[in-house]
């Protein structure tokens, strides 16, 4: 099982003046998985295995899709925080499994296509109660 690379901690998607928080030139090149909440209430985890900017930042835009559900928070911005976890190619379906798992949000739709196996599930428990302790869910 792949560990975390990288945690941020919750941060606004645009910062004060209006550009992203996380960097194109980095997170365009990145895996990872990342949470969406607004307040105290967790929204939206999703997940990139290649473009992590460009999957991350799309919620934050008006876009239309013809074959894809399209979850975007680009109307209302208020209060609305980010946390992105970064991973290898491989690892990340299995962190967004595990965190839709886990924090069950209600913008996404939980038919979760990629399973995982109760000794990689007590893996992930592990590492993220270990880096959990200084900025909880």
């Amino acid at each position: 099982m792949s560990e975390i690379k990288y945690k941020s901690k919750w941060v606004p998607p645009y910062n004060k003046e209006g550009k992203p928080f996380f960097t194109h030139k980095i997170f365009s090149k990145m895996a990872g998985v990342y949470i969406i909440k607004r307040g105290s209430k967790i929204l939206y985890v999703g997940s990139s295995q290649y473009n992590l900017y460009k999957t991350l930042y799309r919620h934050f835009e008006t876009w239309y899709h013809k074959y894809q559900k399209v979850i975007t928070y680009a109307s209302n911005l208020t209060d609305i925080k980010v946390r992105v976890f970064i991973t290898t190619y491989a690892a990340a379906p299995k962190w967004e499994a595990y965190f839709l798992r886990k924090l069950d949000p209600p913008d996404n739709d939980l038919s979760v296509w990629y399973k995982i196996r109760p000794q990689e599930a007590k893996q992930m428990d592990q590492i993220v109660s270990q880096t959990e302790e200084e900025d909880p869910f």
